[in-house]
């Protein structure tokens, strides 16, 4: 199993963020495909420790992927899951079941939450969308939070299309400045591939309306066609009285560069803060 896990702020919720989760798995294809369409189910279970150990919650959440009638070898999807925290850094237990199977995998990742709503100057976590991407439920999870579906995925082509997202916020009650975001990518040689940098105006630090999106289909593994990143409206600004929020997205240009690992490295400035994100990840 693969995880990757980021905080946003949550309109309306005071201090409390979302930690969204992605967790990537891999598991043979039940025999029963072999005749038909079939539906696998994991059961995700999401506990968070504080850094003394302390139990603050759990959260379940169920993944139904359809598999395609003839699929053989291993089901490949990503079970996703939300958690909504208070500022702190927490150690989330991931726990799989799989019914089929009757087996469970476990992994632990950490999270720092940031404290979104009395920080002068913060940053979400980031998150990667793919496409075509791993097929994923339940795939409206985040749409209150996010205008696409997270991945856990980290290892690409050249012929993938491939995302990171993020969010900058700003607390309006002492005042909103125009930020700068440098986007680096080093290779694992210390060589800088890519040094951008970006300006973040003022008035991208306002809400928007939203909408729902549009219904998603069922993911299906194996099914030989692309499964692009679902996209929602702009989200409004996540609480309208406190801070202001601006989205940044950033395109990688998996197309030149060559095999390899690499460190995609987000650094903001606003005002006196200075904010960093690093995420890595594969050229195949």
């Amino acid at each position: 199993m693969r995880a990757a896990v980021a905080p946003f702020a949550i309109p309306g919720k005071g201090r409390l963020a979302a930690v969204t989760i992605a967790l990537g798995v891999k598991q043979p294809v039940p025999d029963a495909a072999a005749s038909g369409r079939v539906t696998v189910s994991t059961d995700l279970q999401v506990t968070a420790f504080t850094t003394e150990g302390d139990n603050k919650g759990t959260q379940r959440s169920v993944a139904k992927v359809a598999l395609r009638a003839g699929a053989q070898g291993d089901a490949d999807y990503e079970a996703l899951s939300r958690m909504d925290l208070p500022p702190g850094r927490y150690r989330l237990r991931l726990a799989a079941y799989h019914e089929a199977a009757a087996k469970t995998g476990t992994v632990m990742v950490d999270v720092l939450v940031p404290d979104f709503n009395r920080d002068v100057a913060s940053m979400s976590g980031v998150v990667i969308a793919a496409a075509p991407g791993r097929p994923s439920a339940p795939r409206d999870l985040f749409k209150e939070i996010l205008p696409v579906i997270p991945t856990a995925q980290r290892a690409f082509t050249a012929k993938d299309q491939v995302t990171a997202l993020f969010d900058l916020y700003q607390n309006a009650g002492k005042g909103v400045v125009a930020a700068t975001v440098a986007t680096h990518i080093t290779d694992d040689h210390d060589a800088v591939l890519v040094n951008e940098t970006q300006t973040i105006a003022v008035n991208r630090f306002v809400g928007a309306d939203t909408s729902a999106p549009a219904p998603a289909s069922t993911p299906v593994v194996g099914g030989g066609k692309s499964i692009p990143t679902v996209t929602a409206p702009q989200r409004p600004d996540p609480t309208a009285a406190t801070i202001r929020a601006a989205e940044v997205r950033y395109k990688l240009p998996v197309e030149r560069l060559p095999t390899g690992r690499y460190l995609l490295t987000f650094e903001a400035r606003l005002g006196a803060a200075v904010l960093r994100r690093d995420v890595m990840f594969d050229i195949r």
